[in-house]
């Protein structure tokens, strides 16, 4: 990890399967964990900076815990299975089942934690791919611009992350008010209908469009209403 020098793994799923996650559709997902701590563990207690940096959603003393990813379902079950061997070493040729699919950087993890030559190779033979990172602020990060969205928070981390150069994926309180010339609402969300998936949308490329969407699910309550 270039944030705390703990060995990380990254490891990716469904090469060889279909997903059916209603709102990101057939992804082939990454998952980013500390190679020796329990991924629920790890963050139950504030150990998993070494592959959430200083996500304000992580838990610990320091944390509200308000991480949207469940880290006792699938991480666990990626973690313990690569812990008994149940993964291959990805080799070049396996680039050919990433052909035509769409990938998703960092289904638990930062992508940023991971060097972008271990990325690109995907990205250049995959169809599409989203990702998202809290860690714009951080020099390692910067290198990931065009390829990520800037995790924004409030209205002031989209003003300090598209300075930088990001684009962004801001998470807002349904009743914060915005300026619709500056955002896109995200298409898959629940206040626009899921008109689609991400695996169709790919607008969090990291590219093209500032994208807006409405905290939900249990974690909303942790998103403030901004002036």
């Amino acid at each position: 990890s270039p944030l705390t020098g703990e060995k990380i793994v990254c490891i990716i799923t469904g090469l060889k399967t279909s997903t059916s996650n209603e709102k990101t559709g057939d992804m082939l997902q990454t998952w980013i964990l500390l190679q020796d701590i329990p991924p629920h563990i790890a963050h139950k207690n504030g150990l998993n900076r070494g592959v959430c940096g200083d996500c304000p959603h992580t838990g610990g003393e320091n944390g509200q815990n308000s991480c949207y990813v469940k880290w006792f379902q699938a991480p666990l079950q990626v973690w313990k299975s690569y812990h008994n061997n149940r993964y291959d070493h990805f080799k070049k040729s396996d680039l050919e089942l990433i052909k035509g699919r769409s990938l998703r950087l960092g289904s638990c993890g930062d992508p940023t934690v991971i060097d972008l030559s271990v990325w690109k190779p995907l990205l250049d033979v995959c169809k599409n791919h989203t990702g998202y990172t809290h860690q714009w602020r951080s020099n390692f990060a910067q290198q990931y611009k065009g390829i990520v969205q800037a995790s924004c928070d409030s209205f002031n981390d989209y003003l300090l992350a598209s300075g930088l150069g990001f684009k962004c994926f801001y998470v807002k309180h349904k009743d914060t008010k915005i300026d619709k010339k500056l955002f896109i609402n995200c298409p898959a969300s629940i206040e626009m209908g899921q008109k689609t998936s991400c695996s169709l949308c790919s607008l969090c490329s990291g590219s093209k469009r500032d994208v807006v969407i409405n905290a939900h699910g249990s974690t909303s309550k942790y998103v403030l209403v901004e002036a």
